[in-house]
């Protein structure tokens, strides 16, 4: 905690705020403020649950990115498939 509050009162650039929710650039370090009330241990669980939650955020944004590729590549091999069949059938109607 006193690392974090350390480092916001060397920070000139930011406000010191508890809340989030507007154009302002802010820093907050949670411990010293929204999460005051709680215990070290406490602390230590908000802090890894969070970072838990970051790991899954990151692992879906790489995911998706991938999964519209894959999509995109389907559909444009259903179109050429279908396209084919298409050349296919009107060129056998000509040779019969």
């Amino acid at each position: 905690r006193a690392g974090g509050q350390d480092l916001i009162r060397g920070v000139s650039l930011w406000s010191h705020l508890a809340n989030v929710g507007d154009a302002k650039s802010l820093i907050i370090h949670p411990a010293s403020t929204t999460h005051r009330q709680l215990s070290d241990d406490e602390l230590r669980d908000a802090a890894q649950a969070a970072r838990a939650a970051a790991r899954r955020e990151q692992r879906e944004a790489s995911i998706q990115p991938n999964q519209r590729i894959r999509e995109r590549i389907m559909t444009v091999a259903r179109s050429y498939r279908a396209l084919a069949e298409k050349f296919d059938a009107a060129r056998h109607c000509r040779t019969s």
